[in-house]
């Protein structure tokens, strides 16, 4: 899949590190649980990586599909935390900016210590961005760039906080 920052990713890459589809953002995705993912006979990762193939094909109204039945067929997968990220991120494409502050307020809220946590902060923010919500924007942003000092989210945050300046909001 080629991405805004010029990267390919696949369904394997995706497992050790991940991209943002939009904004570039790279960070590392958590392993799955051995115990987890054999109590479903590898079910789960096939479904996972079925999902994200769509993602990453830019089939992304067939990625939220394929990532919600992921989720309501294996909630307790290792992989849920990623799924509701890209569930997110697929919606955001789509521009529904609803569904996906749904997905991504579920990954800062129950896997808030998971690396897409933080990437999925970030998204809040451009979502109040795009949606002409200066303060909660400026607010998230802040946060991100807080809480996540020295990492690419911090980074990109800081070029929306600054934009968010130059444009006067």
């Amino acid at each position: 899949m080629q991405l805004e920052s010029g990267k390919t990713s696949s369904p394997m890459a995706d497992q050790s590190s991940s991209s943002g589809l939009v904004q570039g953002v790279s960070t590392p995705a958590s392993q799955p649980v051995v115990s987890e993912a054999k109590e479903s006979n590898g079910q789960d990762k096939v479904a996972y990586d079925k999902a994200f193939s769509s993602l990453k094909s830019g089939q992304f109204q067939q990625s939220i599909i394929d990532f919600s039945a992921f989720v309501s067929a294996f909630p307790n997968s290792a992989y849920v935390p990623n799924a509701l990220y890209w569930l997110g991120e697929a919606s955001y494409v789509n521009r529904d900016f609803k569904r996906a502050v749904t997905e991504f307020n579920k990954v800062i809220s129950q896997y808030p210590s998971h690396s897409k946590a933080k990437d999925a902060m970030l998204k809040l923010g451009f979502i109040h961005y795009e949606n002409k919500q200066w303060k909660q924007a400026r607010e998230t942003l802040e946060k991100v760039t807080v809480s996540y000092p020295g990492t690419t989210v911090a980074s990109l945050a800081k070029k929306r906080l600054e934009r968010l300046s130059q444009e006067n909001h």
